[in-house]
């Protein structure tokens, strides 16, 4: 049985929190490249971030030259230890691949730079962005700063923009700033980082990658999944996580303004506000006290229906913020009960004999006739132990179980056999030992066809009778009560047996 949760402890945790976390700017990746003692080739570092793919060309890792230590920083958030070093002359770069950066806006690009000839200026970096690592979009550099000689102080301190960054006694480390404001960088779930230098520049150092944003508000619908059809037994909740988003909150005639509110439009909520006898109905705007009133009418079930549920986070005007809209339909449906079987199969036999009825559903109750009328819970027999009939009958058998709808019906026709091969009868089978452990042996005249069928129907031996006399091995069958089948041209006789 499905369970689903209406509003999970996340959900509501996140409901508490202060309005400040949307408003933020936030860290989304920040690469220190590691520590390391000698040159080491980029794919053999390790990184800080790994679950990130790092690749170069004409370039290493580095432990010379750092961007702090002990002694000196260049630039606040200086890391020190390890950089990535290009060479001189060469056209060089250092990508970082599946960044994520979905969720956030305003995303802005910083590292470090270290100028290793005073030559060197912004102009001859190269700085990009792509999202499938084919198509490369440039990232405009707008500032940089740094404190010269690693002190600092406000007298060692300098900036600038991409034009006038300095070209005599200015080796060093640089902080490398790319603003929001003159970038696009988009928000997506797998971002490349392309940082080098043209060709014919002179080396240089990067470290201390680091991409901040702005979260923007989402909310994942993580019950029911799309396109989920449930049983009419199944507990339904539904889980939703919010983040990023500040609910307002309403305790009687006090108002905590919040960034807005949980639209919910479903025929879920008058369905669950009658079942709890609560005041809801479609559509909803919750804010906390609402959202920890419904999470509170716990599980619930649902008739049998198509249902579409909406949801979408909207601003205190009612207005859908951030396109933050989901529709999730599901299905809620009634299994078929399955067609009872019987054993033996209908057909001619010999007088008396006894037919089992079973059902592949589980708990399933099983009804039946004998007199050829419909079978059915009003009008039949329960089904508690095999039937022994004496004489030609027809037996129609429906089955039912909880939460499902009834089985279709049943029907087998058992005839009495009397023209039979040397008028053979059951009486004339004789199976020992019954019950059997190991080996069962058969004795009849006239057959040359057994089959040892379980209580479920299905054939579990199948072999040939020459003989009058067969002995088959039962030791792998499991405890329980057996048909024997004996059949010839004109004839088929079933007996029983029990394995223990």
């Amino acid at each position: 049985m499905k369970k689903l949760k209406l509003f999970s402890a996340v959900f509501i945790a996140m409901a508490l929190m202060s309005s400040a976390v949307y408003a933020q700017y936030t860290t989304i990746y920040a690469e220190n490249m590691g520590s390391t003692t000698t040159n080491t080739a980029v794919d053999d570092n390790v990184f800080q971030n790994l679950n990130i793919s790092y690749s170069a060309t004409n370039a290493d890792v580095r432990a010379t030259s750092p961007s702090a230590n002990s002694s000196y920083t260049y630039y606040t958030g200086a890391s020190g230890e390890a950089n990535i070093f290009m060479t001189k002359d060469s056209a060089s770069e250092f990508i970082a691949s599946g960044i994520s950066t979905e969720h956030f806006k305003n995303i802005e690009l910083t590292f470090g730079l270290r100028k290793e000839a005073n030559v060197t200026t912004l102009s001859d970096l190269v700085v990009e962005y792509s999202t499938d690592s084919i198509t490369w979009y440039p990232i405009t550099i707008t500032g940089w700063e740094r404190w010269k000689n690693g002190i600092s102080d406000n007298e060692n301190y300098t900036y600038g923009t991409i034009n006038d960054m300095p070209t005599t006694s200015s080796t060093g480390w640089y902080f490398i700033t790319c603003a929001a404001a003159n970038n696009n960088i988009p928000a997506v779930s797998s971002l490349y980082l392309r940082i080098g230098k043209i060709l014919g520049s002179d080396k240089i150092r990067i470290d201390d990658i680091q991409l901040t944003g702005e979260p923007t508000p989402y909310f994942t619908i993580n019950e029911p999944t799309d396109g989920t059809i449930y049983g009419m037994c199944d507990s339904i909740e539904i889980d939703i996580d919010i983040q990023n988003f500040n609910l307002t909150t309403s305790m009687g005639a006090i108002v905590i303004p919040g960034d807005g509110f949980l639209k919910i439009e479903s025929s879920i909520i008058d369905i669950v506000a009658a079942q709890f006898g609560v005041s809801l109905s479609s559509p909803v705007y919750c804010d906390k006290t609402t959202m920890m009133a419904i999470n509170s009418l716990g599980k619930f079930v649902l008739p049998e229906g198509e249902y579409t549920f909406t949801a979408s986070l909207v601003d205190n005007d009612s207005l859908v913020v951030d396109n933050q809209e989901q529709i999730v339909t599901f299905t809620v449906k009634a299994a078929e009960v399955a067609t009872p079987t019987f054993t033996p199969e209908a057909g001619a036999y010999h007088m008396p004999t006894t037919v089992e009825i079973s059902c592949e559903t589980e708990g399933a109750e099983i009804y039946y006739t004998l007199d050829g009328t419909t079978p059915s819970k009003e009008n039949g027999i329960l089904y508690e132990e095999p039937i022994e009939i004496s004489d030609s009958t027809t037996i129609m058998a429906i089955a039912y179980a909880e939460c499902a709808i009834e089985s279709k019906i049943a029907e087998a026709t058992f005839t009495k056999d009397v023209t039979g091969i040397n008028d053979v009868n059951a009486a004339a089978v004789s199976v020992s030992p019954n019950p059997a452990t190991n080996v069962l042996n058969i004795t009849a005249n006239g057959y040359n066809q057994v089959d040892i069928i379980n209580f479920l129907g299905q054939v579990v031996y199948n072999g040939k009778m020459s003989d009058s006399t067969v002995q088959i091995n039962v030791n792998d069958l499991n405890s329980g009560i057996y048909f024997i089948r004996l059949k010839n041209e004109n004839n088929t006789v079933t007996k029983k047996f029990i394995k223990k």
